[in-house]
């Protein structure tokens, strides 16, 4: 008996114990995880307590009928002491037995009471405290709600910044190479045009390189042009063709030195150069002639006793055709002087 009654207050000390500590931890929100855990520990502390309950009012009621019988043994023994006396010490034990059963039946019937209205007692604290915990679960939840949606913006408010400098960086790149396309585009077209100058450049160089080639090789094979001499004075010459014997250049041949006659090889246009040195006191007039017309004239004018040894050249440039004949002939006056070569008689074709 005692040790239901001692049982009884632990469990009622146990059950007061756990529901300050979830008073408590209902005012601090971030217990959250230790109070449904306390909930868990009192609810199984309050079954034991109802089963202890249960117990002791079985063990009550057993008394109860203990008691029943022991008074229906004492009234039958009553009835059998009519015949049989009891000794006084029998009746002393009996009464301190009566006694006893008096004493816990009424303690059990207290108890009964007391732990009702214990029970009572902690069924309205745990009311309050359900109820006091699910108003800050509710609380908890509103403000984790509350928290959740404000970093919800604060994320969505990024993700727009992140869109917007993302596009404006997209735009920015998109103008930058588009610019460097056109850039691009222009560079080549430079490039082409650059090209196409420099191919028509060096097509001209090489059809000018060739031309040069071919003037060069013709130039070689079309040189024509004579220098020749006389190789003495002559101080009575009057008539005919001058005649100069001595040779000095004759490109393509066609000067001929035996009669003094140059003949065209080709057509095309021809310098011609003579100079007649008079001798001493002479005057001489000496024409170049084209076919046997005279193109030009010179001089040489000596003076008795005063001018000698006078010069007198000239030049002509001719159009000439393939077959063409020029010479130098008489016109007046007589003789010509030879000092190495200096009366002379050239030509070339430009």
């Amino acid at each position: 008996m005692f040790k239901l009654i001692s049982l009884f207050g632990l469990v009622f000390i146990g059950v007061q114990c756990i529901s300050d500590d979830i008073l408590q931890s209902s005012a601090n929100p971030n217990k959250a995880d230790t109070d449904v855990k306390n909930i868990d520990v009192f609810r199984q502390l309050l079954n034991q307590e109802t089963i202890i309950r249960m117990n002791l009012e079985q063990k009550v009621q057993q008394m109860m009928a203990d008691l029943s019988t022991l008074k229906e043994r004492t009234e039958a023994g009553g009835k059998t002491c009519m015949n049989q006396l009891p000794s006084e010490q029998e009746i002393r034990e009996l009464k301190v037995q009566v006694e006893w059963l008096k004493t816990e039946n009424n303690a059990l019937r207290n108890l009964s009471v007391v732990g009702e209205r214990e029970i009572l007692f902690l069924k309205e604290k745990l009311r309050i405290v359900v109820s006091q915990l699910t108003d800050n679960q509710r609380f908890d939840t509103n403000t984790n709600s509350e928290g959740i949606n404000d970093k919800i913006q604060v994320l969505q408010k990024r993700l727009q910044d992140s869109e917007s400098k993302i596009l404006a960086n997209v735009a920015k790149n998109t103008a930058a190479i588009s610019e460097l396309e056109t850039q691009h585009l222009i560079y080549n077209a430079t490039i082409n045009n650059s090209i196409s100058s420099l191919q028509a450049s060096l097509n001209q160089y090489e059809s000018n390189l060739d031309s040069n080639q071919t003037v060069s090789k013709f130039d070689n094979l079309t040189k024509i042009g004579f220098t020749a001499s006389v190789t003495s004075s002559n101080w009575s010459w009057n008539s005919g063709t001058l005649v100069f014997p001595n040779v000095i250049t004759n490109l393509g041949n066609g000067y001929n030195a035996s009669d003094g006659v140059f003949t065209a090889p080709m057509a095309g246009i021809y310098v011609f150069f003579v100079n007649v040195q008079s001798y001493v006191f002479n005057t001489i007039h000496v024409d170049i002639v084209l076919n046997g017309i005279t193109k030009v004239r010179t001089m040489a004018y000596g003076y008795d006793g005063k001018e000698a040894y006078e010069a007198g050249p000239n030049l002509a440039v001719l159009s000439l055709r393939t077959g063409d004949r020029v010479w130098v002939k008489h016109h007046s006056g007589k003789g010509y002087y030879y000092v190495g070569p200096i009366t002379t008689f050239s030509g070339f074709m430009i």
